[in-house]
């Protein structure tokens, strides 16, 4: 983790690039604020890939969750893989005479 600190965004204006070196240099995370209200952060880039690494495995895990409930919902469990793929091939067969017959 890294430190953590409070700038104005007038410092942000002014000192740019004595900023920047603060955050990619000094592994500081900064929170800048305009009228005492929070407007952005600024955090190293290895920090902030971390950061989506970490909320694209928690969107996943939320996938997955919410596909092993609709799975049990649907009682799919007692429907094995070959009727899976028969249904879809029915479907995808299906499909394609209907595709012929609108040409």
């Amino acid at each position: 983790m890294t430190k953590e600190a409070t700038i104005r965004a007038t410092e942000l204006y002014r000192s740019g690039g004595k900023v920047l070196r603060r955050v990619a240099v000094g592994k500081e995370s900064l929170i800048v604020e305009s009228n005492g209200y929070p407007i952005v952060a600024l955090l190293p880039y290895a920090e902030y890939e971390a950061f989506k690494r970490e909320r694209a495995r928690l969107e996943a895990d939320k996938f997955l969750a919410e596909q092993e409930a609709l799975r049990q919902q649907l009682d799919l469990d007692k429907i094995s893989e070959e009727e899976v793929m028969a249904d879809a091939l029915r479907a995808v067969k299906q499909a394609r005479q209907d595709k012929r017959k609108h040409r």
